[in-house]
């Protein structure tokens, strides 16, 4: 048996002093000031001293409380005053643990929000934001626990997709995780909103202006439109190839009949490493209406270049695309390379439909390495993987196509 005294109101160092051993295997006393703070008076040893220690109720159950020192509490080598605030300081880790131990992740309060959602906004809105999410956002922090994720993590994540497709991609998935954190703020599972500011982000982050690209289908239509409508042929055609395979522009601009090559019925592009960026040969494979592009330009070969121009150099001017685009009314808008995000933006919106992984069209961009669920990764392999790309581009030219109907110029 044991004994147990509660007190009504907080005692005083003067009152502990006074607490006895009353019987049993100990004596037990509240003493206020706190909760489930408790002193324990043990029986007498043979010399009449007892033991007084200092303990904590958690759930019921009694626990020692310890020092800084690993040692525990006993009274009155330890003050009433100190134990009082060592459990004030217990009890707020307990209530972080409980908080922590019971806070859902960020995926079940992203489903939350989008089903909240559906109702209130057009099908293809949340269509896209759900698309955003499941291919930008999940991955990195699906399985974090929302109270956990800090402004660092999305600031970086943000940095990351600006740096691996374009800024306006970066926004708008910040839109998404900014409507995530909002509606779970309203909820009271957290307390305050991680999400950065637009202003804030890109002004402490990003100083270099980014490159111009258009990746919303519907602009993405607008602009095969323009392009359709373009005069000089070989030029039309050099920026539906630069389109349709999202190479870069010093790749086009060089391309030589002789770089053309068959192997296992894939028709495929070589380009030489003097050319390319990371200095390592590549190969592009060619889908139906990139091929269809080269067969047109046949008809009219003036030099060793596929697009070649009868000119002193015989090669197209590194400003003769851009300046297309421009007078088009594209100016800052829209640019050559930014057709390589263009393609990257939409092959990584639409995984879901085309089932290709993300290794794959890095490959495609002549990427030499990138960073995939938190491993780095080489771009390049022996086999070139053209089997795969041209999947990848023959599923991006269809969409392209399906969008708006290239009219590939033709040469009488």
């Amino acid at each position: 048996m044991t004994t147990t005294i509660r007190q009504t109101t907080p005692l005083k160092d003067s009152d502990v002093k006074k607490l006895e051993y009353k019987g049993g295997k100990f004596s037990k006393y509240a003493l206020g000031g706190v909760a489930n703070l408790y002193l324990f008076i043990y029986k007498p040893n043979l010399k009449g001293s007892s033991i007084k220690k200092y303990k904590i109720k958690i759930n019921a159950n009694f626990h020692s409380i310890t020092d800084e020192y690993n040692q525990e509490m006993v009274y009155p080598d330890t003050s009433l005053n100190k134990a009082r605030h060592k459990v004030r300081i217990l009890q707020q880790e307990l209530i972080q643990k409980a908080k922590e131990s019971i806070s859902p992740n960020f995926d079940k309060l992203a489903n939350e929000y989008f089903k909240n959602r559906s109702n209130k906004i057009a099908i293809k809105t949340a269509e896209k934001e759900q698309g955003r999410y499941k291919n930008y956002i999940k991955e990195t922090l699906g399985d974090k626990p929302i109270n956990k994720i800090s402004y660092k993590s999305i600031v970086d994540l943000l940095l990351n997709i600006e740096a691996k497709f374009t800024r306006e991609t970066s926004e708008r998935v910040k839109m998404v995780i900014n409507g995530i954190f909002k509606y779970s703020l309203s909820l009271g599972v957290i307390e305050a909103n991680p999400t950065p500011t637009t202003s804030v982000f890109y002004n402490q982050q990003r100083v270099s202006k980014p490159r111009s690209a258009i990746i919303e289908p519907e602009e993405i239509k607008e602009l095969i439109r323009s392009i359709n409508t373009y005069k000089n042929p070989t030029v039309k055609n050099a920026l539906f190839f630069t389109m349709l395979t999202a190479q870069r522009q010093n790749q086009i601009l060089n391309l030589k009949w002789s770089n053309i090559e068959v192997k296992n019925g894939i028709t495929f592009i070589r380009f030489s490493s003097e050319i390319m960026k990371m200095k390592r040969t590549h190969l592009t494979a060619l889908s139906s209406q990139a091929l269809e592009i080269i067969e047109s330009q046949k008809t009219f070969r003036v030099n060793e270049y596929v697009f070649g121009m009868v000119n002193n150099k015989g090669i197209m001017s590194d400003c003769t695309m851009l300046q297309a685009l421009n007078d088009m009314g594209y100016k800052g808008k829209h640019s050559t390379h930014g057709f390589r995000a263009t393609f990257s933006t939409i092959m990584a919106e639409n995984e879901h439909k085309h089932n290709l992984s993300s290794e794959l069209i890095e490959l495609c961009l002549a990427h030499s390495t990138t960073t995939i669920k938190g491993k780095v990764a080489s771009a390049y392999d022996r086999s070139f993987k053209l089997e795969q790309q041209l999947m990848a581009y023959e599923w991006y030219s269809n969409f392209i196509n399906d969008l708006e109907p290239l009219q590939i110029a033709k040469f009488n």
